[in-house]
């Protein structure tokens, strides 16, 4: 029973966490929402880090454009092939890709790797060919991610992968009346 108890605490922080976080991607008029997302997913699933990495339009690259945690800093900003890492075989697989020691793979100058140890990597797809992943690490020496935080994270990964193009096309630019209809535009 406590077992159980536990898993339904577990799952209603997440679904209140997708709930609020798909709320800020509607309405929020900046850009901190992915932050937020990072954050809250990094609360929830105990991770010691997480970043958001986005898929290059020539889908040769993958940018990480929000991190949170151990090593942030450092990775914000930084591109990997999707040729030769984890994140390019999750996108081109469309499956999430488990990694029982993320420190011992090619750290791509990224030093605080070195630290990792278990990590998930869980792609979504924001549609018209746009890619990203989701990724979730833990420091060496810490418990494993278990089978319930990755279908939790994974179920966030594609929540949040219809909610972030609609959040884009919110706030892009309204185009404005041609000259010859501002002026009835005006006038009704």
């Amino acid at each position: 029973n406590a077992r159980l108890f536990e898993d339904s605490i577990y799952r209603e922080r997440w679904a209140s966490a997708l709930a609020e976080t798909a709320r800020r991607l509607m309405q929020d008029e900046d850009d901190e929402h992915l932050g937020f997302l990072v954050d809250r997913v990094k609360e929830l699933a105990d991770a010691d880090l997480v970043c958001i990495g986005l898929v290059t339009p020539h889908r040769d690259f993958l940018v990480i454009d929000r991190a949170a945690g151990t090593g942030a800093v450092e990775l914000t900003a930084m591109s990997f092939s999707l040729d030769d890492s984890i994140a390019g075989q999750a996108i081109h697989g469309g499956e999430p890709v488990v990694v029982p020691d993320a420190g011992v793979l090619d750290d791509h100058d990224f030093t605080a790797q070195k630290k990792l140890g278990n990590a998930m990597v869980i792609p979504f797809n924001l549609g018209e060919g746009n890619s990203g992943v989701l990724g979730l690490a833990r420091l060496r020496g810490r418990p494993d991610f278990d089978t319930r935080a990755l279908d939790l994270g994974t179920s966030f990964a594609s929540h949040h992968s219809v909610a972030i193009p609609r959040a884009a096309a919110r706030m892009a630019p309204r185009p404005i009346a041609p000259p010859q209809n501002r002026h009835r535009s005006a006038r009704d």
